[in-house]
């Protein structure tokens, strides 16, 4: 039958594809029908890429369907067919539809479909060639489609289902990958939780981590701490949902996996964060702006608008409820969404990951300071930063790599009181008194005295003078601390302990 195929000329092939796919099953079961269905759909598929008049003659005879009852029918008629095989002509037949009709995804889910029910009742037997064939056959549409779209064909959850343990992982690992290299944004709740029901082997904690290698792990945690990036909403009420769903699942992965996919979840979780100050601020400036600009007219009109506002606001007070219900969900603010990073941070503590956490904690402390303008949040993100100092970073040369992103986040608050930023400048200096050489005793008081002198925020952030009459939008900005006595003070700290390092 190979000499048949690869010995008429494709116009041939077209012209008798009733006779040759009635002959084909009837053929004796020693035949190896998979490679003789393979070449005659490839051939078919390389015709019609080089002659778009074909795509229409393919159509036309309805060439797909014909493949489709014929396959089935050889898996009927020859029962003892290894399922390596089976596979194989449907991963054949998945290149012929997607070159034939790449915009038809219900032929990708027939496909899925007959492959399924060819392979029921007999699964893969255990057979490695035939499960890397149904990855083959798995993968073929993701490359080539919206791949959060083709996981929501019905027909490929039960197909995947037929793999084993670590090729599910090796799939699940295809799936991260196509998201990636598509670029493409999941942006609902229910194609996040659908996603993570396929990568599953992947952020589950599982009985092979042992085997592991660490490098092995980190390579497939980095995938998906990148896929987490993708996760993105047009609202951050929404996009908060859809960090929850992740986490709910994340946090299911045990201590190898956190530390490589709490990090990006939280920075993600900070994205987020900074849409919502930004577009509150400027909600605020764009309302101030208003009311200034329409303060002269509004005693002009109130008369006028009184009995023109009364039926409407009558209506609007019977939409409110409706209104209220419908977008419950997305309702979100800067507190509980930097509440919601403590718990990650915290969380992220205790995988053990210090040193991640720390830098996280003192992020979301500028955060809250300098862009939600909440005095407490920060100031309670600092005091969990101390207590993670004091009690989980143990090295010293880490102790002093703590401290100094412990001052230099601080320098750059400016929403804390007198008595709060006293009390938190008091801790760093005893921090800092504490270290074990006396060299870096000396810097660390050194730069804790910058504490007590700071530029003003426009200039800070610009590296100059700020322009004149220049205000910030942030709420509760104190300020700038500038105490030449206690920069002195500091100062001579340092001289004290340079004085007894040279005794």
């Amino acid at each position: 039958m190979q000499c048949v195929i690869q010995g008429f000329p494709d116009a041939f092939h077209l012209a008798s594809l009733d006779a040759l796919l009635g002959a084909l099953p009837e053929l004796q079961s020693g035949v190896k029908l998979h490679a003789v269905m393979a070449s005659l759909m490839d051939r078919l598929a390389r015709y019609a890429a080089s002659d778009p008049s074909v795509v229409q003659q393919l159509l036309d005879s309805h060439a797909f369907e014909k493949f489709v009852e014929s396959i089935s029918k050889v898996a009927e008629l020859h029962g003892d067919i290894p399922a390596v095989s089976l596979v194989e002509m449907y991963v054949a037949l998945m290149r012929f539809t997607d070159g034939v009709h790449p915009d038809r995804l219900d032929n990708v889910n027939r496909v899925l479909g007959a492959c399924q029910r060819g392979l029921a009742g007999k699964g893969l037997g255990g057979d490695a060639k035939a499960e890397k064939q149904l990855v083959v056959l798995l993968s073929m549409p993701l490359s080539s489609r919206d791949a959060v779209t083709v996981l929501s064909l019905d027909q490929y959850p039960p197909l995947m289902g037929l793999l084993s343990g670590r090729t599910h992982k090796d799939m699940a690992l295809k799936v991260v990958q196509a998201v990636l290299a598509q670029g493409m944004c999941v942006c609902s709740l229910d194609s996040v939780e659908m996603l993570f029901r396929f990568i599953a082997p992947l952020v589950h904690e599982g009985e092979d981590d042992e085997d592991m290698d660490e490098e092995d792990m980190e390579e497939e945690q980095v995938m998906v701490a990148r896929m987490l990036h993708q996760l993105t909403a047009p609202t951050p009420g929404l996009q908060f949902a859809i960090l929850r769903a992740a986490r709910a699942h994340l946090e299911l992965g045990g201590p190898a996996r956190l530390k490589h996919t709490y990090p990006a979840l939280a920075f993600c979780g900070l994205k987020a964060l900074r849409r919502l100050t930004a577009t509150q601020q400027q909600q605020q400036q764009s309302g101030t702006a208003a009311d200034t600009a329409d303060a002269p007219a509004a005693d002009a009109e109130d008369a006028a608008k009184e009995a023109e506002s009364a039926a409407p606001a009558a209506t609007a007070a019977t939409d409110a409820p409706a209104a209220a219900a419908d977008g419950s969900a997305d309702v979100v603010d800067a507190e509980s969404s930097l509440q919601w990073l403590l718990e990650v941070a915290l969380q992220l503590a205790e995988v053990p990951a210090p040193m991640q956490a720390l830098r996280l904690l003192l992020v979301c402390a500028h955060v809250s300071s300098e862009e939600a303008g909440l005095e407490m949040l920060a100031y309670e993100f600092f005091e969990q930063a101390f207590a993670l100092y004091e009690e989980s970073v143990a090295d010293s040369r880490q102790k002093v790599t703590a401290l100094q992103a412990i001052v230099g986040t601080l320098h750059r608050c400016y929403v804390f009181s007198a008595d709060n930023r006293d009390a938190l400048t008091q801790s760093v200096t005893s921090y800092a008194a504490k270290l074990l050489k006396r060299a870096d005793q000396c810097r660390a008081a050194c730069a804790a005295s910058h504490l007590a002198w700071q530029e003003p925020p426009s200039a800070a952030a610009a590296g100059g003078e700020p322009a004149a009459g220049a205000a910030r939008a942030v709420p509760g900005c104190q300020p700038p601390v500038r105490d030449a006595q206690k920069v002195m003070a500091g100062l001579k700290r340092a001289l004290k302990v340079v004085a007894a390092a040279k005794q």
